[in-house]
Parts: structure tokens; sequence; C-alpha cells
């Protein structure tokens, strides 16, 4: 269900996909977030994310993929 990991790592913040591990590294847990937006775009669905703040420590969010304007 959970396809993308947004994982805070050594001040940065990781997004790494189940499939293909790590795909970029961000500055902010709110850049890796927006990056999420993209791939939502791809299939216009939203994605289910796992976030790690702290070591052994989850929690889940939902990105909705941008509206169109």
């Amino acid at each position: 269900m959970f396809d993308l990991t947004v994982v805070a790592q050594g001040g940065r913040w990781l997004l790494c996909d189940d499939e293909q591990g790590e795909l970029c590294s961000f500055a902010s847990q709110a850049e890796a977030l927006e990056a999420v937006s993209a791939y939502a775009r791809v299939d216009d669905e939203a994605r289910y994310v796992l976030i790690q703040e702290t070591p052994g420590e989850w929690r889940e969010t939902i990105v909705d993929p941008p509206r169109p304007h």
C-alpha cells in the first residue's frame, strides 16, 4: 500500500521507493513531500507515504496530486 517513504537522515530528508530504493534527498520534509506530488501527478492518484522523523517511529500521510488551475 505504501510505495514511497520519506526518512530523516543526517540532516536531510530522503525520498525512497520500495522498488528503486533512494530516489533523492531534500533539505526539508516539505520539499520531499512536494516531490511526492509529482509521482501522484503521473497517474492522478493520491499517494500514501510513510514518514520517519525519528528512528523506529513512523507516521503516514496522504499526498494528493496537484490540482489543475
